[in-house]
C-alpha cells in the first residue's frame, strides 16, 4: 500500500514495511512520465520518505521497491502517480492494496468558493480524460484537463475561476464534469465574488 500526504511544504510516500528478516532498505523510483524514472532515492529501511523539492502544479509518478542484505531487489511497486496542489490546504490521498483505484469525482473544496477550489478526481483504466467547468446555461466555460492517461491515476486541480481566455467569471452555479470513454460523472459548485 502506497500513501501519499501533502502539506505546503512538502509530500510524503508512505508504504507497509515487508517482513522479510534480511530487509535491507528500499529505493523509490520517480519521474513525471509513467513508468520513466529519472530518479531513484536510497531510503534506507524506513516506511516513509518526504520530499520537499518537488514542482507544485505538476504530475509525478513513484515507485517503490525493497532490497536485502545481499542487494537483491524486489520488483517495484505498483505506481502512484500524483498532481502537486498548488494551493495551500493538506491533502491526503491513499491509493490502498496494490494502489486500486475508482473512477471518482470528489466535491470542490471549499465550496462556496472565492477565488479558487480544489477538485480531486480518478480514473480506473488509461484513456483520454476531459474536466471540464460548465455554466448553468450548459456552455463549457475552460477545460481544466485534457488530456491522455496512460494508466489508473489519482490528481487534483485548482480551478482560479477564470473562463478559458483568463477572464474572471460572474458569480453564480457551475458544474464541473469528469469524462472518460463511457464514463461521465458532474458535481455542482458555487462561486461568490
Amino acid at each position: 500500500m502506497l500513501l501519499l500526504s501533502q502539506t505546503l511544504q512538502a509530500v510524503t510516500l508512505k508504504w507497509e514495511k515487508a517482513g522479510d528478516a534480511d530487509l535491507a532498505g528500499y529505493f523509490i523510483y520517480y519521474g513525471c512520465e509513467s513508468g520513466v524514472y529519472t530518479d531513484t532515492i536510497d531510503v534506507g529501511n524506513t516506511d516513509s520518505y518526504t520530499f520537499t523539492d518537488l514542482e507544485k502544479g505538476r504530475t509525478y509518478y513513484f515507485a517503490v521497491s525493497s532490497y536485502d542484505d545481499w542487494n537483491n531487489e524486489s520488483d517495484l511497486s505498483a505506481e502512484v502517480c500524483y498532481t502537486l496542489s498548488t494551493s495551500e490546504e493538506t491533502t491526503d490521498v491513499d491509493f490502498g492494496k496494490g494502489g486500486a483505484i475508482d473512477f471518482s469525482l470528489e466535491q470542490n473544496y471549499p465550496n462556496p468558493f472565492n477565488p479558487t477550489t480544489t477538485i480531486r478526481f480518478s480514473v480506473d483504466k488509461p484513456g483520454y480524460v476531459t474536466l471540464a467547468i460548465i455554466d448553468s446555461q450548459g456552455r463549457v466555460v475552460r477545460n481544466l484537463i485534457e488530456k491522455d492517461m496512460s494508466q489508473p491515476c489519482r490528481e487534483e486541480v485548482v480551478w482560479d475561476g477564470r473562463d478559458s481566455e483568463g477572464r474572471e467569471v460572474a458569480s453564480g452555479l457551475y458544474f464541473y464534469r469528469l469524462s472518460q470513454a463511457d464514463e461521465t460523472m458532474a458535481r455542482r459548485m458555487v462561486l461568490v465574488r
